[in-house]
């Protein structure tokens, strides 16, 4: 059994970078491509990681008939094709808690596509028998994210075990952004592989615990990453997934003023005018390079503690929190 695993495509209708709502179109159509893929290589179970939506608790029409639309397309095409998906942060109405569970935006998904669209947050399913699927959506706090961890691992069975999270892990490269999840905890292990979503920048933590990352870019976060989706062997797991670039799709790129072509402007990307810092630098040069709307959120609350502080970490991490 073959499936297609994506993750934090982050549906919005971005202001920035945007022409006659050609982001919002852009994250669409990752919805159409992966759908022409799963029809041309016979795939019909697609696993999503969460973050379908880019915005907390308020939609907007469009984004939302939009959507609603583009899915609608897909399963006429697609009548057999079936995403299985967690519910990620930025797809929760509030702070997601054990007793006080947050709304999902993907509710409404299910309901206009009930046979096609299913949601796994803390339960599993199970495919030809012997594949099972668990899934756990976006917890704010790591004791909450642990204690569903836990009825995970007790309800395991099928000869090969799948599990989708939406935390932030230990041993992503950026020891700033506060982890509330260890790849090397030993229920993983339960597990023939895990996937988590929420952190765009895919990569392999340990033999079995995948970060997915993102389908496209979203920010210059994301410059110099190349992006797409995976397709696994289910009743294979040695095999590892394999990793396949969506291409065609535009990218954020940094570069100095002078350095900027003809080429560049027309290429499509989203160029991002890079300022040197030299030493005769004043402040507020180094202040519009720190707290450009191009930064990234956490890299903001980092750059803000710099300027006011700079040694205090757990003052930083405080901050982090609050993301």
């Amino acid at each position: 059994m073959k499936v297609l695993l994506f993750s934090d495509l982050h549906i919005h209708d971005y202001k920035s970078h945007s022409k006659n709502f050609d982001r919002l179109e852009n994250c669409l159509k990752v919805l159409s491509d992966l759908e022409k893929f799963c029809t041309k290589y016979d795939i019909d179970v697609i696993w999503f990681g969460g973050d379908l939506f880019d915005t907390f608790q308020v939609l907007m029409s469009r984004v939302v008939n939009d959507t609603v639309s583009r899915f609608k397309q897909i399963f006429e095409s697609n009548k057999n094709l079936k995403i299985y998906a967690i519910t990620g942060n930025h797809d929760q109405s509030s702070k997601n808690l054990i007793g006080s569970e947050a709304g999902s935006s993907l509710e409404y998904l299910h309901t206009i596509f009930p046979d096609n669209f299913i949601i796994i947050d803390n339960i599993k399913v199970t495919f030809d028998g012997n594949v099972t699927l668990s899934g756990i959506p976006y917890y704010e706090y790591p004791e909450h994210f642990y204690k569903k961890l836990d009825e995970r691992v007790k309800d395991l069975g099928g000869e090969h075990n799948y599990l989708m999270i939406h935390q932030t892990p230990k041993g992503i490269g950026n020891e700033m952004i506060p982890v509330d999840c260890f790849p090397s905890d030993k229920r993983f292990a339960k597990f023939d592989r895990v996937f988590c979503g929420h952190i765009h920048k895919r990569q392999q933590l340990t033999d079995n615990f995948e970060v997915i990352g993102s389908p496209i870019h979203r920010d210059l976060g994301d410059k110099e990453q190349t992006k797409g989706f995976y397709v696994i062997n289910t009743v294979k797991p040695e095999k590892g997934c394999k990793f396949f670039p969506l291409e065609g799709y535009p990218e954020f790129i940094e570069k100095c003023e002078d350095d900027i072509t003809e080429e560049d402007l027309q290429s499509g990307n989203f160029i991002i005018r890079k300022h040197e810092i030299t030493d005769s630098a004043d402040d507020s040069e180094i202040q519009t390079k720190d707290f450009s709307t191009a930064v990234k959120t956490e890299d903001l609350v980092e750059n803000y503690w710099k300027q006011v502080d700079g040694k205090n970490k757990d003052l930083l991490k405080t901050g982090l929190k609050f993301i």
